[in-house]
């Protein structure tokens, strides 16, 4: 399994309010996220890196909000959405305006992880 490796006693660090980074160290951070996420060959090394990256908490978070999105993005049911992800109808509407305001290529890349994970199934 997964999480069989994944050390739940680690936690990432919180970012302070009390001393934010300058917005534009803040930003050269945000590119750097960016380009290492891009630069993964394969589902093998996202693996790797997600596993030593985050937390199983923080996985399980991410891995279920982007199923949210790409649920609502296929159109399912609120009531379908809830029960696969055991989430709350709040979850969902959040969600659903999250998608509102999203740019075109967030609804293009959900489309295109869909299309992999029917290959999945």
């Amino acid at each position: 399994m997964l999480y069989d490796v994944i050390d739940i006693s680690s936690f990432m660090a919180r970012v302070s309010v009390k001393k934010p980074l300058p917005f534009d160290s803040e930003q050269r951070l945000l590119e750097k996220l960016f380009l290492a996420f891009a630069s993964l060959g394969n589902w093998q090394e996202a693996e790797a890196f997600l596993l030593e990256f985050l937390s199983k908490q923080e996985l399980i978070m991410l891995a279920k909000r982007l199923e949210l999105y790409k649920r609502i993005e296929e159109k399912d049911k609120y009531e379908e959405i809830i029960r696969a992800l055991n989430v709350t109808a709040q979850t969902v509407a959040s969600g659903r305006r999250k998608m509102g305001r999203a740019d075109v290529f967030f609804g293009r890349i959900l489309r295109k992880l869909t299309a992999l994970d029917r290959g999945l199934k």
